[in-house]
């Protein structure tokens, strides 16, 4: 998110008086600089997300990333950890 955030105020607050060799965002005259900075944003998202979904699908054949209904009723930590979290006692 903070990656994000700083992405798209990028293209509302860069100015060439910091950096000559760049441009200047919305606030210096310059809104294009920010529907690219917004579609950058949109684009790395889009990525992240298709590559994300990829990797969890190519490990999933492997390694199941979701656990039985009944053992997630008996509780993850006996049946993934095979230890008690809480001990309560009557």
């Amino acid at each position: 998110m903070a990656g994000t955030v700083g992405l798209i105020l990028t293209g509302l607050f860069a100015t060439t008086a910091i950096n000559s060799s760049a441009a200047s965002g919305l606030f210096y005259g310059n809104p294009k600089q920010l529907g690219l900075e917004v579609l950058a944003a949109v684009v790395v998202w889009l990525y992240g997300s298709i590559a994300t979904f990829v990797c969890l699908k190519i490990v999933n054949i492997f390694i199941p990333l979701r656990v039985t209904e009944e053992e997630e009723a008996m509780g993850l930590d006996i049946t993934q950890h095979a230890e008690v979290a809480y001990a309560f006692t009557k």
